[in-house]
């Protein structure tokens, strides 16, 4: 019975558990897909806007007449620098901008290869950033230059309605672009890349050139290209983006109009504001973007939850050192931490689908995966949650499952302990009593109270026992007067043929019936015939000795026959052998002395 319950306790736990870690495991893929298609829906809405709000800025009017007028002014400007606006723009740079760029590990040693010869590069910058009296990071807050030229009225005509449509919408940063020459004419932050070429200048590798280029090839202003994230170096070595449309003037292209995406908006949308449980990711989930190179393109979620355990956990995971202390020195792994995994490699394959693999941590998570849909950029979306996490419930399941065999356990062996104590016990005693039956002992009555089919049972051994017991003693006697009977062959002689093995029991038998006999009938002698008797035990010759002591008493005498020639043999080696006093060969003479 113990054994029965408990396969059938462990077969329905295993079941169960099966099943629900199944469901469990198909409603976190159900909830991971439904993140990433939010997340999706939001990044694609969030590029659409940015693309779309380029193409009608740069479709404005009054964009396409500051292009003009700035690009003239630009390449109109005569004001001459001197050795010591040389000499402060050289301070800039070097205490500025390298300062600063080297504490965020940018990838630049010195300034050598990002100094600008253009004298006309060294007039806007020297005048708009190391002669700007804004520190650096406000620099968008100087609105005319001190020279009082062209380009300073237009500035400061242009400048605050630009800065203001930048910040309303979230730019990090704002350009106009000359299409013929490629000079960044106008920059609403005034990084080290403003009034800079993009085609012959330090940054024409970089992607911002490659937007410009797109852009002023174009062939209406409808026009939009958007650029993947790289380190940009004006920007410090942070991740950039670009988009890209070209400002139309008398239907030819006079100009682009480049907006720098802002990062944080876009880490924003994938983790949302920092509420991950909100969107269902819980402790452990996160939604994260890669693109062609498998680096990241948004924050990692534990970067920003779990700092020390991140940098732990990817150092042990065989990221490089170096990309350890970069990630840590800036607090971003956007476009630096690499994520090589099945989910990342199928999703940039075109693929969507959902599997079960470690992450770039090391740890096991439920994926759900697919490449995004946005223009010009090659990116996949991964939502992503903790494999322990996921499946919690199903351990505490488990758990409880365990508990509950052990207890069904446990009840079973009780129950079958006070089963066995009420049914199989009282069987036992049923058999130990059939087995002293079957050895002969009739004497132990089964004394059984119980109303039941045991009861029953109990009572029917009980009677089978008295009737075998009667019947056996029934038996006894009909053998005992077998075993000695009593002959009258005259009124005076009794012939008593004995047969068989004499031991202590026949001979006090053999004493209680002949003495009674010889009594009853006055008999004068008692023939007693051995001749059927194989041996006396030697504990029987004392028994003997007695029996024909009493028959003298009585006044008869005893004759015996038939004695065997061993038996005598026997007798005559005993101490305590027996005085015969009349003892004939056979029955025949016995009885022919008896009639005597």
């Amino acid at each position: 019975m113990t054994a029965v319950t408990i396969a059938a306790a462990v077969s329905v736990g295993w079941q169960a558990y099966s099943i629900s870690r199944t469901a469990l495991e198909e409603e976190s893929f159900n909830k991971l897909i439904a993140v990433r298609e939010l997340k999706a829906d939001q990044v694609d809405a969030f590029f659409r806007t940015i693309r779309n709000q380029v193409i009608e800025m740069s479709a404005n009017r009054m964009v396409a007449e500051a292009m003009v007028a700035m690009s003239q002014a630009f390449m109109d400007e005569r004001v001459e620098e001197t050795p010591n606006d040389h000499a402060d723009l050289r301070l800039f740079y070097a205490r500025e901008f390298l300062e600063r760029a080297k504490a965020a590990k940018a990838p630049v040693d010195n300034v050598t290869n990002l100094w600008p010869d253009d004298p006309r590069t060294l007039r806007m910058q020297h005048r708009y950033l190391a002669a700007n009296t804004y520190p650096t990071g406000q620099k968008s807050l100087l609105e005319r230059g001190g020279q009082g030229t062209t380009y300073d009225d237009l500035h400061a005509i242009y400048h605050p309605v630009l800065r203001d449509f930048s910040k309303r919408f979230g730019f990090y940063d704002l350009f106009m672009v000359d299409a013929r020459t490629g000079y960044i004419v106008y920059s609403v932050e005034k990084e080290i890349d403003f009034a800079t070429s993009l085609t012959d200048g330090p940054y024409r590798g970089a992607n911002i050139a490659e937007a410009f280029n797109s852009a002023r090839a174009a062939a209406n202003a409808s026009f939009a290209r958007m650029v993947d994230y790289e380190s940009y170096l004006p920007s410090y070595g942070a991740q950039a983006s670009f988009v890209a449309s070209p400002i139309f003037a008398n239907g030819q292209a006079v100009g682009v109009l480049i907006v720098q995406v802002p990062l944080d908006r876009l880490d924003d949308i994938m983790t949302s504001g920092g509420e991950w449980a909100a969107v269902g990711l819980g402790e452990t989930g996160e939604t994260y973007i890669v693109g062609p190179d498998f680096t990241l393109r948004n924050q990692s979620r534990f970067l920003i939850s779990d700092s020390e355990s991140f940098f732990r956990n990817i150092a042990a995971a065989g990221v490089a050192q170096d990309k350890v202390d970069r990630i840590r020195s800036i607090g971003s792994s956007v476009g630096l931490l690499k994520i090589d995994t099945p989910g990342t490699r199928a999703a940039l394959n075109g693929e969507s689908g959902t599997q079960i693999f470690p992450d770039y941590r090391g740890e096991p998570v439920l994926s759900a995966y697919r490449a995004l849909d946005i223009p010009d950029v090659r990116w996949a979306i991964m939502s992503e949650r903790d494999h322990a996490e996921a499946f919690a419930e199903a351990r505490r399941l488990r758990n409880l499952i365990v508990v509950s065999v052990l207890v069904t356990a446990l009840i079973a062996v009780v129950l079958a302990w006070l089963i066995s104590r009420n049914l199989v016990a009282p069987l036992r005693a049923l058999g130990e009593n059939a087995n002293r039956l079957a050895e002969g002992d009739l004497d132990a009555p089964l004394d059984m109270d119980r109303g039941d089919e045991i009861g029953q049972l109990a009572q029917s051994f009980e009677r089978m026992r008295r009737s075998i017991q009667e019947l056996v003693r029934r038996q006894e006697s009909a053998i005992d007067a077998l075993s000695t009977p009593l002959i009258p062959f005259r009124k005076e002689i009794l012939i008593v043929p004995m047969v068989g093995v004499i031991d202590q029991l026949r001979v006090k038998q053999l004493r209680e019936s002949l003495v009674a006999g010889v009594h009853q009938q006055g008999a004068r002698v008692a023939v007693i015939d051995l001749t059927g008797v194989p041996e006396v035990d030697a504990d029987s010759v004392e028994g003997l000795n007695r029996m024909i002591g009493a028959i003298g008493l009585l006044g008869a005498n005893v004759i015996l026959t038939g004695l065997r020639p061993e038996i005598a043999a026997q007798w005559a080696d005993q101490e305590g052998r027996i005085n015969i006093a009349v003892s004939e060969r056979s029955l025949e003479r016995g009885i022919a002395r008896a009639l005597k």
